[in-house]
């Protein structure tokens, strides 16, 4: 019975160990919000908090990333191989957000997006991605690629005329392939109201 007893023990004290260990192995969750002003590349010291440490997904440390309401473009510099990753990501309303030639830019999971996504040459990836607002566009030129995985896209808040979804030249994809619905209130430019268009031209491609 000792020895039962014993090696019963064993057993819930290497459980134990094993739990530890993995829970010592979690993830730190940070919140990183683009702190510049506008038209400002995402150098080190426009992201708090973690001591201006560019926000992306490495060893321990996982970020969700935020870029509030505002006005301006914020272009995605980093060089990280093969992918910057993030954990999430808001882009508020009136904000673009550019990613530079060459770049890519991955979200792993949620992305809410307000305002402007631009693959100027670069990549944007977000599976899980929505439009809550109907005030985003989405843009690819220069060869770039952004692939967004909403279920649907609405543009009816946007109030003058709008490019909502367009690829310009050769190479460029733009993948909504996911998209289930598209909502919006097209109108004629002779109306007082506004005018927006999907553009697809010199080579581009939308994928519907």
């Amino acid at each position: 019975m000792a020895a039962r007893q014993s090696h019963r023990s064993t057993l819930l004290a290497a459980s134990l160990y094993v739990v530890f260990c993995a829970s010592g192995a979690r993830a730190a969750l940070i919140n990183s919000t683009w702190q510049c002003g506008t038209d400002n590349y995402s150098k080190n010291t426009c992201w708090d908090p973690l001591l201006a440490i560019s926000p992306y997904n490495r060893g321990s440390l996982e970020f969700e990333v935020t870029i509030p309401a505002g006005s301006g473009t914020v272009s995605m510099d980093l060089d990280v191989a093969p992918c910057t990753e993030v954990n999430s990501f808001f882009l508020g309303e009136g904000r673009t957000f550019k990613v530079l030639a060459g770049k890519c830019y991955k979200v792993l999971g949620q992305a809410d997006i307000y305002g402007t996504i631009w693959g100027n040459g670069g990549n944007f990836i977000a599976p899980d991605a929505n439009f809550p607002q109907c005030k985003a566009q989405v843009w690819v030129d220069s060869g770039g690629y952004v692939e967004i995985g909403a279920p649907t896209y609405c543009a009816t808040q946007l109030t003058t005329n709008h490019e909502l979804l367009m690829a310009d030249g050769a190479g460029s994809l733009l993948d909504l392939s996911a998209m289930m619905e598209l909502n919006d209130a097209f109108t004629n430019s002779s109306n007082s109201v506004a005018e927006h268009s999907i553009v697809a031209e010199d080579g581009g491609v939308i994928d519907l």
